[in-house]
């Protein structure tokens, strides 16, 4: 049985070294254009997760009509060919390139807290492109760089994906080790969090409103600073064009032990449910976001 679980993983690492190769070669102007491609095989062909999309549409802005609900849906599913584009586009980028598409317009915010030696904890969110902040910020600060991240199943790729982050200077870390890496930390770091999953464990989880609704949130940002009494801030990202955003920095709090438990990740929210009201279709509205809800089957 394991024999075949590894092939299966070596197959789809396969499969995946292709893809991340192709975009060396058509270079990332003409991989962009064949986004449609991939949009259509998304949308139309594998229909995939469409009915995940719906249903958190329709949970999120019952007041609109269907028209306005297709519209949103059909440019998500643009915006989602554009995304898996962005996960493995930085491999051929040099720095300069980076941040010629990638662009941050406060990242002096950082320097009074590395002035200060502390470290900080990052809030990211899944909207517009929550991957290439970890490239852009080593080359911007002195800070050093670590997100804590789930482990993906498949070991090649996992592999392969840390490889491409240290590129740039950020490491990804499991959640497993995250208490052993805040009480080990030397200088000061960015620690990188994605804050709008589901949580595994809702003993741990805090609760708060999101589109006038309470949604059970992850609180490893929150748990973290107030243990360690780290800085929280939060990036959030426009996106300018197909391969192209901007993003600005946010500080929720320079002392979160002085505020009252669960506001930070309250303030989390809000700016990103601003960010969704504004511009829709850039959030990852085919994770089941609400799975503790609602059902999505």
């Amino acid at each position: 049985m394991q024999y075949f679980i590894r092939l299966h993983h070596r197959l789809n690492y396969m499969a995946y070294l292709a893809v991340v190769r192709s975009i060396g070669l058509l270079g990332a102007r003409r991989y962009y254009r064949l986004s449609a491609l991939l949009y259509f095989l998304l949308y139309k062909i594998l229909r995939y997760r469409r009915k995940v999309v719906r249903k958190n549409l329709s949970y999120v802005f019952p007041h609109y009509d269907k028209a306005q609900l297709r519209a949103i849906e059909r440019a998500y599913y643009r915006h989602l060919a554009h995304s898996l584009i962005d996960i493995v586009l930085p491999m051929h980028l040099s720095p300069e390139e980076l941040l010629e598409r990638y662009t941050i317009d406060n990242p002096e915010v950082l320097d009074e807290f590395y002035r200060q030696g502390k470290s900080v904890i990052l809030a990211a969110s899944h909207y517009a492109n929550w991957e290439w902040a970890a490239y852009a910020l080593p080359l911007l600060t002195p800070f050093e760089g670590k997100t804590i991240y789930q482990p993906l199943s498949n070991p090649y790729i996992d592999r392969h994906v840390k490889k491409m982050r240290a590129r740039f200077g950020f490491q990804l870390i499991s959640v497993r080790y995250a208490g052993l890496l805040f009480r080990r930390l030397t200088r000061p770091t960015i620690l990188g969090f994605i804050c709008d999953q589901s949580p595994w464990d809702l003993q741990r989880a805090v609760e708060v409103q999101f589109f006038g609704k309470p949604l059970y949130s992850l609180s490893g940002p929150e748990r973290y600073a107030r243990r360690f009494n780290l800085p929280v801030l939060y990036i959030e990202v426009q996106k300018l064009g197909a391969g192209r955003y901007t993003a600005h920095l946010h500080v929720i709090a320079r002392y979160p032990r002085n505020i009252p438990q669960g506001q930070i990740m309250q303030e989390i929210y809000r700016i990103l449910e601003r960010q969704i009201r504004k511009d829709p279709p850039y959030w990852l509205w085919s994770h089941r976001r609400w799975k503790h809800q609602m059902r999505y089957d």
